[in-house]
């Protein structure tokens, strides 16, 4: 029982750092993103078809509308905005 609630303490550590970071890195990815959207005309075009992430949800990301993008989707998004560029 010990070694699992030492486990469990661990755990809620690792989570609770994760948290305490989320929202700087989600505005980092947006930020990320968002420069590169804004470079080139077409680019949010080629970052939908790279991603997989329909082009409603990268403008609605990106103007700050509709449902707020999950940190699954923003690192989607940066991943593939890294292996373009």
């Amino acid at each position: 029982m010990a070694a699992k609630k030492e486990m469990i303490d661990q755990a809620i550590e690792r989570r609770q750092h994760c948290l305490n970071t989320s929202e700087s890195d989600r505005a980092l990815m947006i930020e990320y993103i968002r420069e590169f959207v804004e470079l080139k005309r077409g680019n949010q075009i080629l970052l939908a078809r790279e991603s997989g992430i329909p082009q409603s949800k990268i403008s609605n990301l990106l103007n700050g509308t509709g449902t707020s993008a999950g940190m699954e989707t923003l690192v989607i998004l940066a991943l593939a905005v890294k292996n373009i560029t």
